[in-house]
């Protein structure tokens, strides 16, 4: 079966018809089996209303539809968000014995990425403000002379 869709002017999607049926209207774009397949197990298949061989504009299917989407996109920013901060990890980086300069303001880092991954692993539907990543605090290392001279 071949499927098309009416989008609005926020792109988002507000019915899908298959392609010929009755109701499809002329400005509908063509969309493959795969998107078609996507969209459909997006969403809860009870948010589908079927009349005349066409699934109509409802409520339910766009709003499941675009919470969907922005939890899947604030899981994927967070994610990468993760990845990007993953050198903050690494023991050598915030041990001033290991590394020179050494990160200081490692804690802050955990902070950020403890809410990044509050947000990653439950993404919402919608988020207020992104955390904002702290930026690095690199001090000198360690001094093995200055241990020995005190």
């Amino acid at each position: 079966m071949a499927y098309s869709i009416t989008i609005n002017n926020d792109d988002v999607i507000q019915a899908m018809y298959l392609v010929g049926s009755s109701n499809e209207p002329t400005d509908a774009i063509p969309i493959t089996d795969e998107q078609a397949n996507f969209i459909m197990n997006a969403v809860s298949p009870s948010c589908f209303k079927y009349i005349n061989n066409a699934l109509e504009n409802n409520t339910p299917f766009i709003e499941n539809y675009i919470a969907l989407s922005n939890q899947t996109s604030n899981k994927l920013m967070a994610s990468r968000l993760l990845y990007e901060t993953d050198w903050t990890t690494i023991p050598d980086v915030c041990d001033p014995k290991r590394s020179n300069p050494y990160l200081a303001n490692v804690s802050d880092f955990v902070s950020y990425r403890n809410a990044l991954r509050q947000i990653a692993v439950n993404p919402p539907i919608t988020i207020a403000e992104m955390p904002q990543m702290p930026l690095p605090n690199w001090q000198n290392g360690y001094d093995a002379q200055q241990e020995g001279a005190a």
